[in-house]
């Protein structure tokens, strides 16, 4: 994730755990920041991490093996969403971290709602046809799934 000044390098544990680390754009990194997850399986299996506004405190983080994605908020594990397949890659419906979560679920691909105090739910599913989805861009309206 990046922002005109910063660039944010995010790395999750097979456990859901984020460690972010800021890097300027001279190259360097700043003081690193955490996510601890609030559910801790053991081998989570892939993760994936999406970084939403402020991305040093706010995004969301898939974890394939354990079949959630878990939102955070100011750093805290704020909610989590169980899904029916298993997720690769989680991204917010756009750069500026939306309420709209776009999450590849093996050959689906799932666009959630996820406003804190309301009722997050699955608002679409798609099959794309594309078989296993690994990777996924946003780009304004359009996604790319591959």
């Amino acid at each position: 994730a990046s922002t005109a000044e910063t660039h944010v390098i995010a790395s999750s544990t097979t456990d859901g755990d984020v460690r972010l680390t800021p890097m300027n754009s001279a190259g360097e990194m700043g003081t690193p920041a955490m996510w601890e997850s609030a559910r801790h399986s053991g081998f989570g299996g892939h993760a994936a991490v999406a970084l939403a506004r402020d991305p040093l405190r706010n995004g969301a983080v898939a974890r394939q093996f354990d079949r959630v994605v878990e939102i955070f908020r100011d750093s805290r594990s704020v909610l989590q969403i169980e899904t029916p397949l298993l997720p690769y890659e989680v991204k917010y419906a756009d750069a500026g971290g939306s309420e709209a979560l776009l999450i590849c679920e093996a050959d689906v691909l799932s666009v959630w709602d996820v406003r804190i105090g309301g009722r997050t739910r699955c608002t679409a599913r798609v099959q794309h046809g594309a078989g296993l989805a690994y990777c996924m861009d946003v780009q304004s309206t359009t996604v790319a799934i591959g």
